[in-house]
């Protein structure tokens, strides 16, 4: 069989305890194994770190489980004391697995179901479940071979089934994980086809015995189309033998027959004798059904050696038997009869036999179940004594919660009144913050009024100004009256962005909306404000140069085209006729930087110092670019809120660079 039913899974994980300190018995196991076969010392076996020495101890269980059962029984033990040691769950399983396969052998089912239902248990509850899922599957495999042998073929049939999904759901992924013990994914794939191959087979060879016949023949063609891959002689010869026998079964005789002859030829190839007694046994069936004597003495002579070398006395008395039946055939009465004697004196040593069987079997069973039970009484000893233990104990920790108890409720009193000083120190500082922020609100409002009256008063007072004079004016001609609508519109124009800007710094001031961070497309931004400006930048023939290096920024979508429209416009305002703007991004060190420079009449020192530092901003530019410096007071806050810094190059005459840098 493949790799996980056969043989277990080669190991290549490590394990970081060391098998130095092995017990006396161990020891006296390693003389046993040495005496009957030439193989390495078992204590350096044990000494291994690698996972490995499951590996090997596995495949010298299965070698010893018919040679010496008592001894492949010592070498299971050893396994699971080991692996429970390592923590290893594939390695505890696979023992249970073990000595569930050395009892079915000894047709010991008792013992057999259980440990195949401790390695259930640990398949079914363990935390480790995907990577022990190969090693599950190979458990309901074999409790389906023990309720075969039992000749509970629909119990049988059922874990078969079970164990095919596990095998059948093995993808790419799974085998090429390390913690499944595989390295080479297409010899994974290799053992992953036979164990799907067998398993097939055995749902097969139980739909055979439970006389579905459809069912059997579809499984067992598949598990053969699958065997036939992996160049498994012995499993087809078997697949083959059910074949012949579902075959003789629906009174198909020349299939059958054909059949059966597949499967003896690879049987003799790949020494599988017990198969070539059964194809032996079952031509000499189809040849006596068939009237076809030729043969059928050359396959009783050739069957006799072979169920006396392999001790198959059950078959021994079939072919004796069928012979009698052919010698009858062909007119020997006298040697027929002596067969069907011979035959029947064989099965009544078999039932001798089993009679012997099952009496030794349920002596030895007897004895099982009373260790059972004294190991039963000793752990209910051993609970009681923990629940005296306990009790002892309850009291003890009850004795010292009151004592503790009492000294926690000691302390609780001792700082209660240095907790309510506590409290009203931080009363007394929420007041001292909440006086602080009122005292910051009247300085915001103040810096407020003061503004408005200084930066607007002049503005309306000019167009107020201006409006009287035309309507005091009334012989004023057309090119003065042009004139003076032209600066009354220029002056109406510098008062609606002295608000604009009134109204940003305001709200900069006082707004408590919060952030709204996300990926901005500066492009998107500058299309939405650039249009606003096109008629201002039209009459100047100002030249717009863009060059983003940076097209996206993580910031506040709002509040980015806030700054843009405010240091935009400014840089419009300022530049003179065929004047140049550049807007630039580009990234140092973890930062994003935009840049927004112009060629107008720039600012002084003081100026660009009084809008970094929230100073008055001294204006003495002309009447034509006068300005209160409030829209980038305001650029500035909407910065710093947003945790960037504001930079300004200026000097008069030279033009004026804005470089932003955005974290």
């Amino acid at each position: 069989m493949g790799i996980f039913l056969s043989n277990p899974i080669i190991s290549l994980q490590r394990s970081k305890v060391s098998f130095k300190d092995h017990s006396e018995r161990v020891k006296v196991l390693t003389e046993e194994i040495e005496s009957v076969v030439n193989t390495v010392r078992f204590d350096s076996l044990l000494a291994r770190t690698d996972t490995m020495k499951y590996f090997h101890l596995y495949c010298m269980g299965r070698d010893f489980a018919q040679l010496k059962p008592s001894l492949s029984v010592a070498v299971a033990d050893s396994m699971i004391s080991y692996a429970r040691r390592d923590k290893y769950s594939r390695g505890i399983i696979s023992g249970y697995n073990l000595l569930g396969i050395i009892y079915t052998y000894e047709d010991n089912y008792v013992r057999a179901l259980v440990n195949l239902k401790k390695a259930k248990k640990i398949g079914t509850n363990s935390s480790d479940s995907e990577k022990i899922k190969d090693k599950y599957g190979c458990t309901l495999y074999y409790l389906g071979d023990l309720y075969f042998q039992k000749k509970d073929y629909q119990i049988a049939l059922d874990y078969y089934k079970r164990s095919y999904d596990i095998f059948n759901s093995f993808t790419e992924t799974d085998l090429a994980r390390e913690d499944l013990d595989f390295t080479l994914t297409s010899f994974a794939f290799t053992t992953i086809r036979e164990d799907k191959a067998y398993t097939m087979y055995s749902i097969g060879r139980s739909f055979l015995e439970l006389n579905t016949m459809d069912s059997a023949r579809i499984y067992l063609n598949k598990s053969l189309t699958v065997a036939k891959k992996t160049t498994h002689n012995r499993l087809e010869a078997r697949i083959y033998y059910a074949l012949a026998r579902l075959e003789h079964k629906n009174q198909n005789l020349d299939l059958s027959k054909n059949f059966s002859g597949k499967s003896l030829v690879l049987s003799k190839s790949s020494n599988l004798n017990e198969y070539v007694i059964y194809n032996y046994l079952l031509q000499m069936e189809i040849d006596l059904v068939n009237g076809d004597y030729n043969n059928i003495e050359g396959y009783y002579n050739k069957t006799i050696p072979l169920v006396m070398q392999m001790g198959m006395k059950s078959e021994l008395a079939k072919a004796k038997q069928l012979y009698a039946v052919y010698s009858n055939q062909i007119g020997n009465s006298n040697l027929a009869f002596q067969m069907l004697e011979e035959a029947n004196s064989i099965r009544e040593e078999l039932n001798d036999d089993e009679v012997a069987r099952k009496f030794g079997q349920q002596e030895s069973e007897m004895k099982y179940q009373q260790n059972v039970y004294d190991l039963e009484l000793e752990s209910m000893k051993a609970k009681e004594e923990e629940k005296r233990v306990t009790t002892q104990l309850f009291f003890s920790l009850a004795i010292l919660f009151l004592i503790l108890l009492m000294a926690i409720l000691i302390y609780i009193n001792s700082r209660k009144n240095k907790r309510l000083s506590e409290e009203l120190g931080k009363i007394n500082k929420q007041l001292e913050s909440a006086n602080t922020q009122l005292v910051e609100l009247n300085d915001t409002k103040t810096k407020l009024f003061r503004i408005i009256s200084h930066d607007l008063k002049n503005p309306i007072k000019e167009f107020d100004s201006g409006v009287k004079h035309l309507i005091s004016n009334q012989t004023i001609d057309k090119d003065n009256l042009n004139k003076y609508l032209t600066n009354l519109s220029k002056s109406a124009s510098n008062i609606q962005g002295l608000l604009y800007s009134l109204l940003n710094w305001a709200e900069s001031q006082f707004s408590d909306r919060p952030i709204v961070k996300t990926e901005v497309d500066i492009n998107d931004i500058l299309q939405k404000v650039m249009p606003l400006y096109q008629q201002m930048v039209d009459e100047k023939e100002i030249k717009i140069r863009i060059n983003l290096s940076v097209q996206t920024l993580d910031t506040d979508a709002n509040i980015l085209q806030i700054i843009l429209r405010n240091i935009i416009h400014n840089s419009i305002k300022f530049t003179l006729n065929e004047g140049t703007i550049s807007i630039k991004t580009d990234t140092e060190d973890d930062f994003t930087i935009l840049q927004i420079a112009d060629t107008g009449i720039g600012m002084r020192k003081d100026q660009v110092e009084a809008i970094l530092t929230d100073k008055h901003f001294n204006n003495s530019q002309t009447d034509l670019f006068k300005s209160t410096g409030v829209g980038l007071r305001a650029v500035k806050d909407y910065i710093d809120q947003l945790g960037g810094n504001l930079f300004i190059e200026s000097t008069p005459g030279n033009g004026t660079i804005v470089t932003i840098y955005f974290p």
